[in-house]
């Protein structure tokens, strides 16, 4: 096959990483990618792999049910036994052990729409910790959505609907007082407050008071 597989270093595409990567992202990543170099000749690489990474997103977005993962196995187990392509083959059998791997983690996404890693952006939300935050604005600066509000001395209030969890924040907070948070979110002010003042998460008190 006039496969563009000596342009893509599968061996290091397909390095999983256990402490952060979400293997229900991966998969889809992993899948898109492969169809994206498809040089079109076979249709197990052209067609399934696709197939296979647009199912596998939308396990990542929590908009898949039961019958969506089943399919996504069928889809993946007929790539890898029937595509002439080597690289969709070991795209597919990547993901066939990602499945394997993490039952659980895939349960989770689609039964109880959450990313236990808190890595598929539509399954995890963006706060400002109150007890850690100072108001320094760093975060507010590189924003790219403006989704951040508070002024100097004040706790952040970030926007979940416009933040597209691009990270920013996160990286640039020297508090490191952004966190990501599943279904359980942290207790954070309504409105920006002086930092240090709010005791909703029950971790720091009042200035002036013992």
């Amino acid at each position: 096959m006039n496969c563009r597989f000596n342009e893509w270093d599968i061996e290091e595409y397909l390095i999983y990483d256990t402490e952060k990567d979400c293997p229900v992202s991966s998969t889809a990543e992993l899948m898109l990618g492969a169809g994206r170099l498809s040089c079109g000749n076979d249709v197990f690489c052209r067609e399934g792999t696709v197939q296979a990474g647009l199912l596998a997103q939308s396990i990542s977005k929590g908009e898949a049910t039961t019958d969506d993962l089943e399919l996504l196995r069928e889809v993946i187990e007929i790539v890898h036994a029937n595509a002439d392509c080597e690289m969709a083959r070991s795209a597919a059998k990547q993901a066939l052990w990602l499945l394997d791997e993490y039952p659980d983690v895939w349960e989770q996404h689609v039964t109880r729409k959450l990313c236990p890693m808190l890595a598929c952006k539509a399954l995890y939300t963006v706060h400002a910790d109150p007890a850690k935050c100072t108001g320094c604005g760093a975060c507010t600066a590189v924003c790219p959505q403006g989704a951040i509000r508070g002024g100097e001395g004040l706790i952040h209030i970030i926007d979940n609907d416009k933040c597209d969890r691009c990270g920013a924040c996160i990286a640039v907070c020297p508090e490191s007082a952004i966190i990501k948070a599943g279904s359980v979110k942290p207790k954070t002010p309504d409105e920006p407050v002086p930092a240090g003042t709010f005791e909703g998460g029950g971790r720091r008190k009042r200035r002036g008071r013992a």
